[in-house]
C-alpha cells in the first residue's frame, strides 16, 4: 500500500531541547538564580525531575494552556521540594510555570524544515503525535513548523501517553486515512512497535546511530524518510 500520510513524534524526532533536556527546562536554573534561590542540592536533580514527572503523568488530562500553567505550578513545587526548598514562594512557582508555557524550550533539528517542506509539496498528509502539553502546538507555529501539519495529536488532550491506543486511533481519525496508508516515526521503539501493531508502517529514528534489536527499520535522520515512501 502506498504511503499517503506521515505521523511524526516531536521531541527527539522533529525538535531537540535547548540545553539538552526538556525537564525541568532550559531556563530553570537561571530563573532560580535571578530570584536569589541558593543552596539547592543539585545532586538530587534527577530524582526531583522523576518525582515531578510522576505527578504530571498521573494528572495528564488537560486541554488548555491555563490548565497547563496550574499543573506546572505544582510540578515545580515538587521539584524544588526535592532539591531542598520545602516552601517555595508562590510568585516563584508562578514565574517558573509561566516561563515553561510561554517560552520556547526547543529548536528544530537542522533538516526538519526542509524535509517537512518537501513532503508538503508532495501532498502527504502530516500529523504531529506527541506526548506533550497544550502549548506545544502554538510553539510549533512560533518556530515555523506548525503550518506544515494537517493535524496535531497532543497526549494531554487525549488523556494518555503513547503507547496508549487512544493516541494512535485519534491520529488515524484526524488524518482521515486508513492505518495501512500511514507511516509512523518515533525515537522510542515501543511507540513505533505499537503503531505497527495497529497496521501502520513504522520507523525508529535514532540520531546517535544506535541500533535497535527489532524488525522495525532504524533511520538516523529525517532525510532518510524518503527511502520508505
Amino acid at each position: 500500500m502506498k504511503i499517503k500520510g506521515i505521523l511524526f513524534d516531536c521531541g527527539g524526532t522533529l525538535i531537540r531541547p535547548i540545553g539538552g533536556s526538556f525537564w525541568p527546562g532550559p531556563y530553570f536554573r537561571d530563573t532560580l538564580s535571578k530570584y536569589g534561590v541558593e543552596g539547592l542540592d543539585w545532586n538530587r536533580l534527577e530524582l526531583a525531575s522523576k518525582e515531578g514527572m510522576d505527578y504530571l503523568e498521573k494528572h495528564h488530562c488537560i486541554l488548555t494552556e491555563q490548565e497547563e500553567r496550574e499543573q506546572l505550578y505544582k510540578y515545580y513545587a515538587i521539584v524544588l521540594k526535592v532539591l531542598g526548598l520545602s516552601d517555595p514562594p508562590e510568585y516563584l512557582l508562578r514565574k517558573l510555570a509561566d516561563i515553561a508555557v510561554d517560552l520556547i524550550e526547543f529548536e528544530p533539528f537542522p533538516e526538519t524544515k526542509s524535509v517537512l517542506e518537501n513532503l508538503n509539496k508532495k501532498n502527504y498528509r502530516l500529523c504531529v503525535v506527541s506526548n506533550a502539553w497544550p502549548s506545544l502546538e502554538r510553539k510549533l507555529y512560533e518556530v515555523g513548523l506548525g503550518n506544515y501539519f494537517d493535524a496535531f495529536v497532543i497526549s494531554s488532550k487525549v488523556g494518555g501517553f503513547k503507547p496508549d491506543e487512544r493516541v494512535y486511533t485519534t491520529a488515524i481519525e484526524k488524518t482521515g486515512l486508513p492505518a495501512e496508508d500511514l507511516l509512523f516515526i518515533d525515537d522510542y521503539l515501543e511507540y513505533a512497535q505499537k503503531a505497527r501493531q495497529m497496521g501502520m508502517t513504522a520507523l525508529v529514528i535514532s540520531r546517535d546511530a544506535q541500533q535497535h534489536p527489532s524488525e522495525i527499520p532504524v533511520i538516523n535522520s529525517l532525510e532518510e524518510v524518503k527511502n520508505y515512501l
